[in-house]
């Protein structure tokens, strides 16, 4: 979405996090910059979660 990593965020898709882990912060097991939307072959009708800025709430 060409945005600078501003805020954290977040990706859950499949059961599985995806996002980008800081030292002392947090750790997710999946990188979210290693895989595009377009690899999980999402049909139609399916969704995942995506949460932005967790601070804001």
């Amino acid at each position: 979405m060409g945005w600078g990593n501003e805020y954290l965020h977040s990706f859950r898709i499949y059961g599985e996090e995806y996002g980008l882990s800081y030292e002392g912060g947090l750790s997710f097991n999946h990188n979210a910059c290693q895989v595009f939307l377009d690899d999980f072959g999402f049909d139609a009708g399916d969704r995942f979660t995506y949460t932005c800025n967790f601070i804001d709430h």
